[in-house]
């Protein structure tokens, strides 16, 4: 009788720690680990037996599936088998895209933000194989071999024509770098003090010349993909847990910018794209929305471009999910605020502080005055506090944080070119004086309550003022 895979597995995979805090900690984090595997592996048996039909209904697992399209059984060589396996070939083909949807209408375009005579952005909430471009980007793994989604349903949909033409002109990158390395490779090693280092740096750059790095762009013609794209462009995308979250979103923003780039270059005027950084990559639609109709407004306005180049016009982020395409659609009113003119808010404070401000006409004998040579002497008496109380409330009180701060309402936003109320506003808090929601103008009025971390790390308000002459310095 053959023992089953997850009793080998937990066998090869047990370990044995000492008797300290931290390898005890350890051995449970190991264990976990293990029994997780192998409720996984119990799982995947599961689906093996005769009834493998029933249980895929009742325990739906989408590795199993996409095993069983590329890696056919052996017992369906009979023909029946294979008339079976052809009629449902193009059931099996939508299971490597985890972007479809329950069929229905699409809404097609949600929301479009158009940038006088430079282009427009737009979210279209339809299938991307049917919208029209002059290029599609697709996100892809560095070794192009992905397991699951969109970048693997291209690929099916490709086929080997496909393939092999992305693996020649990954061949020829890697070509180019390698023979642009060895060329300056002599200068390299010149300009070092230290000779070993320097050649085991070299050799470092050269193994990582070898692989596709975040960023590359690998493009392609269409074949069986679409009809109404006429190039591919395969984007490789970093993945969210390469790093803490400012590192992961600026390899996002730093790769999406570089496609954009150069595809600018290649006088591409339009790009469809689907949700790039979800999925296998970890990005949630969230926060990957702002970052990627951030660039992709910046690369049609050339913001930061030395000599702007203006052939890209139309970026679309098509998806088939109605929940994604209401983020982006959110956030691209978001950015719309930041670049659009008439679009701008500021807090009604501070526009009626700018609409109100009077020009401040100075005599000719003060400005004289002012242009002496002559110096002028004050005295000074460092760090003796003569009016406490003044010295509180006009360099301590402003820049302590209080519990009355954080209840304090939000400003109410206008728009910076009329200041006529924005259509977006900031949530009102609970719990202020006379249920205020918004402040049009600035508060005077603050608490004095004052925060202190307790012996047990909790905060502790206390009405008491403490000797603040005693805790801080003047501001001299």
């Amino acid at each position: 009788m053959k023992a089953p895979a997850w009793l080998s597995f937990t066998h090869v995979g047990r370990r044995y720690f000492g008797s300290s805090y931290l390898t005890k900690k350890l051995k449970t984090i190991n264990d976990r680990a293990l029994k997780y595997h192998e409720d996984y592996i119990k799982s995947l048996d599961i689906l093996e037996g005769k009834n493998r039909s029933v249980m895929k209904e009742i325990f739906p697992n989408k590795k199993s599936e996409i095993n069983d399209l590329f890696f056919q059984r052996c017992a369906s060589s009979n023909s029946d088998d294979k008339s079976k396996v052809t009629e449902n070939l193009d059931d099996d083909v939508d299971l490597l895209d985890l972007h479809k949807s329950e069929k229905g209408e699409y809404q097609q375009e949600m929301k479009r933000m158009i940038l006088d005579e430079f282009g427009c952005v737009r979210v279209v909430h339809n299938d991307i194989l049917e919208e029209e471009a002059d290029c599609m980007l697709i996100p892809m793994v560095s070794n192009f071999v992905p397991l699951s989604g969109f970048g693997a349903y291209v690929l099916h949909r490709g086929g080997r024509e496909l393939v092999k033409e992305i693996f020649i002109t990954i061949k020829t990158l890697i070509k180019k770098r390698i023979d642009v390395l060895n060329e300056h490779r002599e200068e390299y090693l010149s300009g070092s003090k230290d000779k070993l280092s320097s050649e085991k740096e070299f050799k470092k750059m050269a193994e990582n010349a070898k692989s596709l790095q975040v960023g590359d762009v690998i493009l392609s013609k269409p074949h069986n993909v679409s009809d109404k794209v006429k190039l591919l462009a395969f984007l490789i995308m970093p993945y969210f847990w390469q790093g803490n979250n400012y590192v992961s979103s600026n390899k996002l923003r730093y790769s999406f910018s570089s496609a954009l780039k150069q595809l600018n270059e290649l006088c591409i005027s339009s790009v469809i794209l689907p949700d790039m950084a979800s999925g296998i990559y970890g990005y949630a639609p969230s926060s990957s929305s702002h970052i990627l109709l951030d660039e992709a407004v910046e690369s049609i306005l050339q913001i930061g471009a030395t000599v702007p180049l203006y052939n890209l016009n139309s970026i679309s982020i098509v998806d088939k999910d109605i929940n994604t395409c209401k983020t982006f659609s959110e956030a691209l009113e978001d950015v719309s605020r930041n670049y659009l003119p008439h679009k701008k808010v500021l807090p009604a404070p501070k526009y009626w502080n700018v609409v109100n401000r009077r020009l401040l006409e100075i005599p000719s004998n003060v400005i004289h005055f002012c242009r002496r040579h002559n110096k002028i002497s004050f005295r000074k008496y460092h760090g003796i506090i003569r009016r406490k109380f003044q010295h509180y409330y006009s360099n301590i009180r402003p820049f302590k944080w209080r519990a009355s701060r954080v209840i304090e309402p939000n400003p109410f936003l206008v728009y910076q070119n009329s200041g006529e109320p924005s259509s977006y506003q900031y949530g009102p808090k609970s719990y202020y004086y006379k249920g205020v929601s918004h402040t049009l103008y600035n508060i005077g009025k603050k608490g004095l309550v004052n925060i202190r971390v307790g012996r047990h790390g909790r905060l502790q308000a206390l009405k008491s003022v403490s000797n603040i002459s005693l805790e801080t310095k003047p501001r001299l």
